[in-house]
């Protein structure tokens, strides 16, 4: 018997997928770096269900390469010179500083749709640090210790969460929450004065 578990894996066009099996090779996104499931921080990501600390998971070698990642130098040494003599150009390359980024804490259940992929609308209220939020700035969600690193695509502003959703629509906001349900939850985290202040959809993309 299945435990019916899935997990969250990246395919060549880079767009996640669930599937009943953690692949055979996990990703460290920010470093597009990709490498064997016995090193610890892709256990507990496993254990989570992928998209965990920044790791991403690949059904194969393949996939991962496609999806422009190269081969772990410490836990992949043969696949990596390999990888280097196809890529002279790469020899000399630098890493380049994290963009700067908003830092925006999420309960689980949402953070873990917006590390898969499945949430593209973030609600908030239009308290004064967030007047200028613009498209093509990062926000950084936070859960615990997991960190989601996203770029803002679009703003959108209304005067009530009940415009929001019947605009934005609710399946972009939480896709398994019905809209009413997602209203009443919205509402217990704002009050009727925060609402006032106006609303914001950030519209984003993981990075």
């Amino acid at each position: 018997m299945t435990s019916g578990k899935t997990y969250t894996l990246l395919g060549a066009d880079r767009r996640p997928y669930e599937s009943p099996r953690p692949g055979t090779f996990g990703g460290h996104r920010p470093r597009k770096i990709y490498g064997r499931l016995d090193c610890r921080s892709a256990l507990r990501a496993i254990a989570r269900g992928g998209y965990v600390n920044s790791r991403v998971f690949f059904a194969d070698e393949e996939t991962a390469l496609a999806a422009g990642y190269r081969p772990c130098a410490r836990c992949l040494p043969a696949e990596y010179q390999e990888w280097k003599h196809r890529h002279p150009s790469t020899r000399s390359v630098t890493p380049t500083s994290p963009p700067r980024a908003r830092h925006m804490n999420l309960y689980r259940r949402y953070f873990d749709l917006v590390a898969s992929g499945r949430k593209t609308i973030e609600v908030r209220v239009q308290y004064a640090n967030l007047r200028n939020l613009a498209a093509g700035q990062y926000i950084r969600f936070a859960c615990g210790t997991d960190e989601c690193l996203t770029r803002v695509v679009r703003v959108a502003r209304y005067t009530s969460f009940d415009e929001m959703l019947d605009t934005e629509g609710p399946a972009n906001v939480n896709p398994d929450s019905p809209r009413e349900e997602q209203l009443a939850n919205i509402r217990r985290i704002y009050n009727p004065e925060k609402e006032a202040l106006g609303v914001l959809a950030i519209q984003i993309e993981r990075v």
